[in-house]
C-alpha cells in the first residue's frame, strides 16, 4: 500500500488493532481518521493497472470536495472557557494541564486563517493530485483535437480556491489547456452541476422523520469514563458543573483538536495522543452516525437527500455523452462540498458505500474518512479503441476502486461505459421510486 499522508511517529502506536470489522480496522490503524470528515487528504493506493491493449484515455470527469480547511465554527470557546475554569479551581491534572495548552495551541493555529478558509495544506491537496492526474493519464491532456477543460464550482471561497490551486497545477503541466469556470453563486448551491436540488418540505419532514439521538447516545452510555476522568482530573473527581455531562465533555474537546491535521505539519501539537484506541473510535462512531443518516443512503431516511443530488450524476452522464460523441472538451471538473460527494458516492454504489440497510447496518460498512475526507474525489477516466469502444476505470480518493453490484468487464476494474452508465441510471430509478413509495 502507497500513501502520500506522512503521520507523526507517536501517533501510529496510538490505536491497538482488534479482530473486527473491515471499517473498524481502517478507523483504528490511524488515529486520524477517527475525526471522519475533518480527516485530511489521503492515498491509500496510487497504483495503476494498464488498460487493456489498443485503448488509450481521451476523457476524465472528476467531482472533488474542497481540500483541508479551518473550524467553519467556533468549537473552541465552550470547551476552553470549562477547562480554565477548572484549571483555575485546581482541579485539572498535570496531563490534563498540558492538554490545555495543546488545544491553546491548536486554537491559535486555526486563527492564523479566517473561519472556513483552505489551509494551505488544502490547497497543495488538490496540486498534487492534479499533478498526479497528469502524469497518469498525460494523453488525455495532451490530444490537439481536445484543448478545453470545463470546471463547476460553488462560490464557497474554500472551494473556488481548491479550483484554482487544482487548475493552476494542471496548466502548468499542460499550458496549452483552455480552462473555463463557472462558479455558482453562494445560494446555488443546488445547482444540478454541483449541488442537485433543494428538498421540498414534504420530503425534509420524511428525510428529518428518524431521531438518531437515541443511537449516538446508547455508544455514549456504554464508554467507560473512568481513565479519562482519573486522567483529567485530580483524584478523579469530576467538577460538580460537569456530572452527567463528561462524554461530551471529552469528545468536544476532541472535535475542537482535530482540526490540528487541517494544517501543514508544525511544531503544534496534536491532541489524539491525549485520547486512546477506543475512544477515538467511539467519537468516529458518533461522527458517521450523525453525517450518513444526513448524507447517506439508509432506511431511516428513504435515501431522500442522496436521491436530490442525482441531478448531479445525470449531468456527469451527459457530460460524459458528449464527449464519447465527440467534443473538444477532454475533462469536466466539479468543485463542490462532502454534503454532495457522499450522497453520489452512494447512488454509483461504490465499494465501502453500497449498503442501503438501516443506520446501524450502513454505519458499520460505510466510513466517512475512507470516502468524504478532505479533498475527497471521484474520477471516471474514458478510454476507447480504434473501433470506438469505450471503457471506464473508476477511481475514489485516486485509487482504483469498482462497484460491488457491476462486476467490471476487463482486468478487474473497467466497465463499458454502456454498461456502467446504464447502472448509473437504474440507480437513480431505484431511488425515485423508493421515495415515491414514501410518499
Amino acid at each position: 500500500m502507497k500513501s502520500f499522508l506522512l503521520i507523526p511517529l507517536f501517533l501510529l502506536a496510538a490505536c491497538a488493532q482488534p479482530d473486527c470489522s473491515r471499517v473498524e480496522t481502517f478507523v483504528r490503524e490511524d488515529p486520524l481518521r477517527s475525526a471522519s470528515n475533518l480527516h485530511r487528504y489521503e492515498v491509500l493506493d496510487s497504483s495503476v493497472t494498464e488498460a487493456p491493449r489498443g485503448y488509450v484515455p481521451f476523457y476524465v470527469s472528476h467531482i472533488s470536495r474542497h481540500g483541508s480547511r479551518s473550524a467553519v465554527d467556533d468549537s473552541f470557546s465552550a470547551v476552553l472557557d470549562s477547562l480554565g475554569k477548572f484549571d483555575s479551581c485546581s482541579q485539572l491534572t498535570a496531563e490534563a494541564q498540558e492538554m490545555f495548552a495543546t488545544l491553546l495551541a491548536i486554537k491559535s493555529l486555526n486563527d492564523s486563517v479566517e473561519p472556513g478558509a483552505l489551509t494551505s495544506l488544502g490547497a497543495s491537496e488538490h496540486r498534487n493530485i492534479a499533478r498526479r492526474m497528469c502524469g497518469n493519464y498525460p494523453e488525455v491532456f495532451s490530444d490537439s483535437a481536445r484543448r478545453f477543460v470545463l470546471c463547476y464550482s460553488t462560490s464557497v471561497p474554500r472551494v473556488v480556491k481548491s479550483m484554482d490551486n487544482f487548475t493552476e497545477s494542471l496548466s502548468s503541466s499542460f499550458p496549452g489547456l483552455v480552462v473555463c469556470k463557472a462558479f455558482g453563486k453562494e445560494s446555488d448551491r443546488n445547482h444540478d452541476e454541483i449541488g442537485g436540488f433543494d428538498l421540498s418540505k414534504a420530503q425534509k419532514k420524511l428525510h428529518s422523520g428518524f431521531d438518531i439521538a437515541p443511537l449516538r447516545d446508547s455508544l455514549m452510555a456504554a464508554w467507560d469514563l473512568s481513565r479519562l476522568i482519573e486522567k483529567t482530573f485530580v483524584g478523579g473527581k469530576v467538577p460538580a458543573s460537569l456530572e452527567g455531562d463528561e462524554g461530551q465533555f471529552f469528545h468536544n474537546i476532541y472535535k475542537a483538536g482535530a482540526i490540528r491535521q487541517c494544517f501543514e505539519d508544525s511544531p503544534t501539537p496534536w491532541i489524539e495522543p491525549y485520547f486512546n484506541g477506543d475512544e477515538l473510535y467511539l467519537f468516529w462512531q458518533r461522527w458517521n452516525i450523525k453525517h450518513l443518516f444526513k448524507w447517506g443512503w439508509v432506511e431511516e431516511n428513504h435515501g431522500i437527500y442522496a436521491y436530490s443530488k442525482s441531478p448531479v450524476l445525470k449531468s456527469i452522464i451527459r457530460d460524459a455523452d458528449t464527449a464519447v460523441a465527440g467534443s473538444d472538451t477532454c475533462a469536466t471538473f466539479r468543485f463542490t462540498h462532502d454534503s454532495v460527494l457522499q450522497p453520489l458516492i452512494c447512488i454509483m454504489g461504490l465499494d465501502w458505500n453500497d449498503w442501503h440497510g438501516s443506520l446501524r447496518e450502513v454505519c458499520d460498512h460505510c466510513c466517512m474518512a475512507h470516502t468524504t475526507h478532505m479533498a475527497s474525489n471521484v474520477q471516471l477516466i474514458f478510454f476507447r479503441n480504434r473501433k470506438g469502444n469505450v471503457i471506464v476505470k473508476i477511481l475514489l480518493n485516486e485509487e482504483e476502486i469498482t462497484i460491488p453490484a457491476l462486476k467490471p468487464d476487463f482486468k478487474g476494474v473497467f466497465y463499458e461505459w454502456t454498461r456502467l452508465r446504464e447502472y448509473f441510471n437504474d440507480s437513480i430509478d431505484e431511488l425515485e421510486n423508493n421515495i415515491n413509495n414514501q410518499s
